[in-house]
């Protein structure tokens, strides 16, 4: 059965291209991942509907913040994001304590003409199956990658010929998206008290070694030694 946890937030979204500033309180709809593939359709005027396999959860009118987790349990169920709105009105999830080793695809796709911004909470994990790149870009606007709380982390791995991010064989990060697709990734970050975003730029492509720690993760400083 599909958790809904009601909880206030505070939420501010920052995006180079992106930028969204929300000083009010909104409410969070909560999905739990184990119980089902979460799909996120997100029209041109904003409107966010989410449904939920195996749940009665079929296109859910979202009215605050859209958090995906699993709790820290592994799951081969994915997240799909469907975005045609850009700007103010782009797709939004929260990912939180998510790990997904995907049998199938991608373990988060973004697809569609919009925009789409994922906020990471608490330690996620993503594994793309054989030729698929943990986070699918499949969007021909922007994908925003953010941690504005600094209260979370990603751990992203394609699988075999699959990007960490993108599409591109065998790089943590590129941006080769799925038949051609492909769109600017910006990821922003805080690091001592500092916020800062750096932009990817479409087809760009980094070597993996000089972004991986000891722990497997993703080390977002180095990348402004490529894009700062």
């Amino acid at each position: 059965r599909t958790l809904r946890t009601v909880k206030a937030t505070l939420s501010c979204f920052l995006s180079m291209g992106l930028a969204m500033y929300m000083p009010v309180m909104a409410f969070a709809e909560t999905y739990d991942l184990t119980q089902g593939n979460v799909t996120i359709n997100t029209n041109e005027s904003g409107e966010q509907k989410v449904t939920q396999e195996h749940t009665s959860v079929r296109d859910h009118i979202e009215t605050g913040e859209t958090v995906i987790t699993s709790n820290g349990t592994e799951t081969d169920n994915t997240v799909t994001i469907n975005s045609a709105g850009t700007g103010d009105n782009a797709a939004r999830v929260t990912l939180q304590d998510v790990n997904i080793n995907a049998r199938d695809g991608g373990a988060v796709s973004v697809n569609g003409s919009g925009d789409a911004a994922i906020e990471l909470n608490g330690r996620n994990i993503l594994q793309g199956h054989l030729n698929q790149a943990g986070i699918e870009d499949n969007l021909t606007g922007r994908l925003s990658i953010n941690d504005v709380d600094n209260d979370g982390s990603l751990n992203v791995t394609g699988g075999d010929q699959g990007a960490g991010i993108g599409g591109g064989a065998r790089h943590i990060l590129d941006n080769n998206g799925v038949g051609d697709a492909g769109s600017n990734i910006t990821i922003n970050f805080t690091y001592a008290g500092v916020n800062y975003n750096v932009t990817i730029p479409a087809k760009s492509e980094i070597d993996p070694a000089s972004l991986i720690d000891e722990s497997g993760y993703c080390g977002f400083l180095n990348l402004m030694k490529y894009f700062g």
